[in-house]
């Protein structure tokens, strides 16, 4: 347990930094599967910052602690996995700020455009999500150097990226535009996150239980962290289940809001149990 709470800064941007990329994966899917009005749109475009802004700020300030040292991972590219992983960040960055501009400038008026344009933002959005498993994905860790690793991750962004975009449309009183057919497929996309999130988040733990170390007990390593595990298990049912509320009811910004904060601290223990499993070889 110790190992995770000492990754508390890492673990917020791990699971705050993909939902909020997770939101434009979810615009994405309600703009192919929705109906909007002009106005709607122009509204929903104006919004889009908000989950833009908390991932880069949360990027800055949890993961890289200085705005600054995000240029210095470019030096790395190709060789560091942490370069690639904020690399991927930067461009999902750049992309997502550039969508955000057309957009509010007007430009995203014709559909078509539209569809290409946040399908290519959410793509980045995915290839982000993986890239952030990979640079885990380490030799010398056995138990996360498996495909469950950036499973984890993309679990996550799916499972809370649905509510962060919600919230989007919400807060641009558009929500009746995720009607006939948007709102199952959005659902859907959450639990399908979810469930990705919980069966790598169990792996990981059983991976971690019957690991070999000379050093640590694996076993009373594994049984401390049990409590996350159920935490995450628990606030994860309680957050599919505001996350059907907050897309079929929409209109009520507050349950959005509250449904986004449990899902967000059941993605943060899934991290903890995470962290907590990072047993390397000769320790």
């Amino acid at each position: 347990m110790e190992m995770a709470l000492h990754e508390l800064p890492l673990a917020f941007f791990t699971a705050i930094a993909p939902i909020g990329a997770g939101a434009f994966v979810a615009l994405c899917v309600a703009f192919f599967k929705g109906a909007f009005t002009d106005a709607q749109l122009k509204a929903i475009d104006k919004y889009t910052i908000v989950p833009l802004l908390v991932a880069f700020v949360l990027c800055s300030v949890a993961h890289l602690t200085n705005a600054n040292n995000a240029f210095n991972v470019l030096n790395t590219l190709g060789k560091s996995p942490l370069a690639n992983e904020m690399t991927a960040f930067g461009v999902f960055v750049a992309l997502a700020c550039l969508y955000w501009i057309i957009g509010v400038a007007g430009g995203l008026k014709n559909r078509g455009f539209r569809l290409l344009c946040i399908s290519i933002v959410a793509i980045s959005a995915l290839v982000f999500a993986v890239f952030v498993g990979l640079a885990y994905a380490l030799p010398t860790q056995p138990v996360w150097n498996t495909l469950w690793t950036p499973l984890q991750i993309l679990g996550i962004e799916l499972f809370g990226g649905v509510v962060a975009g919600m919230l989007v449309i919400i807060m641009a009183g558009a929500d009746k535009g995720v009607e006939n057919g948007a709102d199952n497929t959005l659902v859907g996309v959450a639990v399908l996150g979810f469930v990705l999130a919980c069966v790598a988040t169990c792996v990981i733990w059983y991976l971690g239980s019957v690991a070999a170390s000379p050093v640590i007990d694996v076993a009373a390593n594994a049984g401390s962290l049990i409590v996350f595990l159920v935490l995450f298990i628990v606030f994860g049912i309680i957050g599919v289940a505001c996350a059907f509320f907050t897309v079929k009811v929409g209109s009520l910004q507050l349950l959005g809001w509250a449904s986004l904060v449990v899902i967000i601290l059941a993605c943060f223990f899934a991290r903890l149990v995470f962290y907590g499993m990072q047993i390397g070889i000769g320790f």
